[in-house]
Parts: structure tokens; sequence; C-alpha cells
């Protein structure tokens, strides 16, 4: 909030007072010749003039002093100047005004510190040696947990609470700051990406930015489906069997409906009905048909077989149809084909 400076005039002095009168008291005379007389009267009234104009000269030099160095006029109260708000120190260059109430960010909502155009789900898929990022927003005030983040890279998902730090109106944006950070599978190795910053960036998207006021390069955030049911299941329900099977029986994947962060995805390789093999992935970004996935990380059965190291690498499930999916490791363009089993 800018300061406030009162900018008053206080009420001069009174009007001056009235000049000084200045009274001629004559002298007995003694008798004197007529012309003597006559002098005497014109040297008085000389005097006369000479008083009256001396005093007039003191008035009008009184009064322009008291009023503020303008001759003539009578002298009022200065009125009182109106409030205004200093204006913020921009370098000696003329400051910026303020945006007007329409240019702000929404307000917050009935309950809550947020406005309601940021509650939901909002992600950017993986691009290149950009992960995919994922933030479901919900109401908080500051200093409460109002969003869970997910990252999805090569090596990993990493997920984090997001804790309310602020929300500007004036700017529109909302800062939050990631904590509990936590890496799919467990032994992910995760930091903190700190304070981070998010923004409306148009219909249905957000600016989102890492580092103190949102310095550091960012990303545009699209609203994505429910973060209650991320996953299309109505595509994906029952077994999907790879193109790509080994040679000891066939390798078939299968969905689990949930939330970003807990839902996963099985990958078994089996032989006349029994599985020999098993690997688990957790869900950690979906955008409609685009669901990423953690590493596959191996689940003991008990068999006593060894099974085949399927790395550490994320990776990309895209529905095609009702019939065909495509998996793609992410740093790697190859794709492995898999359709409905049965």
């Amino acid at each position: 909030m800018h300061g406030m400076t009162t900018v008053t005039g206080e009420p001069r002095a009174d009007a001056p007072t009235a000049p000084p009168s200045y009274e001629i008291h004559r002298a007995p005379e003694p008798p004197s010749r007529p012309g003597r007389r006559r002098r005497a009267l014109a040297l008085t009234a000389g005097g006369l003039a000479l008083a009256l104009l001396t005093g007039l000269g003191t008035y009008f030099a009184l009064g322009a002093l008291d009023d503020g160095g303008k001759e003539g006029g009578k002298k009022e109260p200065a009125a009182r100047e109106p409030v205004e708000k200093e204006k913020p120190d921009a370098g000696g260059a003329e400051a910026a005004p303020e945006p007007s109430a329409s240019r702000k960010g929404p307000a917050p909502a009935p309950g809550g510190g947020l406005p309601k155009e940021f509650l939901g789900a909002w992600q950017a898929n993986a691009e290149g040696k950009e992960a995919a990022r994922r933030f479901e927003i919900v109401q908080g005030d500051e200093g409460d947990v109002v969003a869970q983040v997910h990252t999805v890279f090569k090596g990993g998902v990493c997920t984090a609470d997001a804790v309310l730090r602020a929300y500007d109106r004036a700017t529109g944006r909302m800062t939050v700051e990631s904590q509990n950070v936590q890496g799919l599978p467990p032994d992910t190795r995760c930091t903190s990406a700190g304070r981070q910053t998010l923004r409306p960036a148009g219909d249905d998207s957000l600016d989102w930015r890492r580092g103190k006021g949102g310095a550091d390069s960012g990303r545009t955030l699209d609203r994505v489906s429910d973060a209650a049911r991320p996953v299309p299941l109505e595509l994906l329900r029952g077994e999907w069997e790879s193109d790509d099977n080994p040679p000891e029986g066939k390798a078939l994947m299968q969905f689990e409906q949930g939330r970003t962060g807990t839902a996963t995805v099985d990958l078994k390789v089996e032989s006349g009905g029994q599985a020999l093999c098993k690997w688990r992935a957790t869900l950690g970004a979906a955008n409609g048909k685009v669901l990423a996935y953690s590493p596959l990380d191996e689940q003991k059965l008990g068999n006593g077989r060894k099974c085949q190291d399927r790395g550490d690498t994320s990776f990309e499930v895209r529905v095609r149809s009702d019939e065909e999916i495509v998996v793609t490791y992410l740093g790697s363009e190859d794709e492995t084909r898999y359709t409905r089993s049965g």
C-alpha cells in the first residue's frame, strides 16, 4: 500500500489592523502679519498631506506582506488542499499509473484466499528435455497446502505439497512454496522447486515460473481433466497385450483409476495364465488421452524367478483408440504398441 501524504494549508493570520491615525495639534500662535499667517497655514496643510501619505504607504506595505506577495484585494484564510497519494520513487522516471480495477486479478472466492479461476488441475506435457509438470490446486488461505505438484522427468516422478505464501490481486499472481518432496520410485532423487508463481495467462491456462518473484523462466500450464479421475478408464478397461511379446510368454498391461501420485499401471509377463514377472508404475501426470508414469518398479512374486530389469525411465501412454495404445519412454522416439486383449 502506498503511503499517504496529507497536504494541508493552515489559515493565515487575521487581516491587518487599520493604519494609525495622525492628528494635527496647532499651538497657539502669536499675532502676526497676514502674509506670515498664510505661509504658516500653507506649511501646516503640506505637513498634513505628507503625514497622510506616509500612513497610507505603511498600510499598503503591511497588507502586501500579509497576503503572500499579492497586491490589492481582501485577504482570505488559505483553503485546505486535497489529500494526495504519495507516488512511488521510480528512480527519476515518472511512476506508472496504478492498474485499473478491470485489469487487476480476480478477487478471492468467499471462504478462501484464492480466486476460483485457479482451482482445478493444470499441466504441461513433457517436451524434449522439459519434464511434464502438473498442479492440482484447491482452495485455502496463506500457510495452507493448496496444491499437489507432480513433475515427471526421464529418471522418475517427484511429488510435493505446495503451501500458499501469497495472492497479490494487483498482479493476479499466487505464490507457493514446495515442501514434503518425495520421489517415485522411492529411490528417485528429488529436490524442492522452492518458491513458484502462477498467474492466469488466458483462457484455461496459467503462467508458471520458478524463483523469487517468478524471475526464472517458466511454462504455460493448461487446464486438464478432473483431478479426482484423471485416467480415462472407459477407454482403458481390461488388459492390453504388447506387439513385442517376450519368448517366455505375453506382456500384458492393466490400468487402475485413481489420483495422480497414487494410481498405478501394472505390466506383467504371463504364461499359461500364470504371472511370471510383474512391474508397477505410478501415475505422475494425465492430460486427457496422454498419461505419464514413473519408471517401472519390480514387484516380487515369491516364485524365485529372476525378472528382466525394465530400466529406470519414465514413460508415456497415449490412447489412439479404444483398441490401441502406444508406450513411449521419455527421451526415446521408439514406440511399443498394445492392443486390447481378448
